[in-house]
């Protein structure tokens, strides 16, 4: 289950973590004996759990959601004409490595050799993952002197304060 990750992201705070658990693993236990369907795979946890509902009450199958993305919105289209690509997520760790929305983003920009940097709330990844992702610069809104709930109070406003002091 993908609460303990996601869910503090989000401001949820431990005892609201573990009922957000105890009510998935009841969700869980009734697709399984009513449904007769899984709904803790790979990408169910996705959007809130988007995933695993469109299985389960659309029949949905699965792709890359941020190839979807990039070939829905004609992303390399636009990285084309692009002097500087931003992007970003919620928190940039390990499974960002694995293909989240920064990824990909950087890879086509790295493709037309644009510089890309990222806003994120958090980071998670050193500076060798980083350079590894092809980013220029990584913002990250929650650090040493802001907390989590700071940031997502004011998260304009450090995005435009960081942003000033960027040199690219």
């Amino acid at each position: 289950m993908a609460q303990p990750i996601y869910a503090p992201q989000k401001g949820a705070d431990g005892g609201d973590v573990q009922q957000l658990d105890l009510g998935l693993r009841n969700f869980e236990q009734v697709a399984k004996s009513q449904c007769k369907q899984e709904v803790n795979f790979k990408g169910a946890g996705a959007a809130g759990g988007l995933g695993a509902g469109a299985r389960l009450f659309l029949k949905a199958e699965f792709n890359s959601g941020i190839n979807f993305v990039l070939q829905t919105l004609h992303i390399e289209e636009q990285i084309k004409w692009a002097h500087l690509v931003i992007t970003g997520e919620g928190k940039m760790d390990s499974q960002t490595l694995s293909g989240k929305v920064v990824m990909g983003v950087a890879q086509l920009a790295a493709k037309h050799g644009k510089p890309t940097i990222a806003i994120v709330g958090k980071n998670e990844l050193d500076h060798e993952d980083i350079k590894a992702l092809g980013l220029k610069e990584v913002i990250a809104l929650v650090n040493e002197k802001t907390t989590q709930r700071e940031a997502m109070t004011n998260t304009s406003q450090l995005i435009e304060e960081r942003l000033s002091r960027l040199s690219i």
